[in-house]
């Protein structure tokens, strides 16, 4: 009997299971396939998203912009010779806290709008107007590089 203890001990003995450094190993694989098939998927599916939208990506590219901005008592006259914007952001400086204001009108290549800045609460004697960009069908993506910057 004792001769079956032996190699009963013997036998549970010699199985044993994965290493732990081979199951991590593999864990960590699993989770790197998983999460790159996910990123490929999700580019692939935000790309039919602004597809079926009719958002041109290379019309997102804030470097293409091309912005003349006047001074026209009281309002700013934008002039976009570049393309379409979803509408301009307003920043008025002056004595007091400086105002913001997002116009979501959209500007065609070509064309031009005025915007106004006075009468803004809270400021008084204005002396710098702000001009910011937006592009994006609907999704106003701000081009803060391409500020144009008017003293008054």
């Amino acid at each position: 009997m004792r001769h079956t203890e032996n190699n009963h001990n013997m036998l549970t003995m010699n199985k044993r299971g994965a290493s732990p450094l081979i199951a991590t190993t593999i864990l960590v694989t699993i989770v790197v396939i998983a999460v790159s098939i996910f990123t490929f998927w999700g580019k692939g599916y935000i790309k039919d998203v602004r597809e079926k939208a009719g958002v041109d990506i290379e019309k997102l590219n804030c470097n293409s912009i091309q912005l003349s901005v006047t001074d026209i008592g009281g309002s700013v006259s934008v002039a976009n010779n570049g393309p379409d914007l979803s509408g301009v952001a307003v920043h008025v400086f002056g004595d007091g806290e400086p105002y913001s204001t997002v116009y979501p009108q959209h500007i065609q290549s070509g064309s031009s709008k005025l915007f106004p800045y006075t009468n803004v609460p809270g400021v008084t004697d204005i002396r710098k107007v702000n001009v910011i960009p937006l592009l994006g069908a609907g999704i106003n993506r701000p081009c803060s590089d391409q500020r144009i910057e008017l003293t008054l």
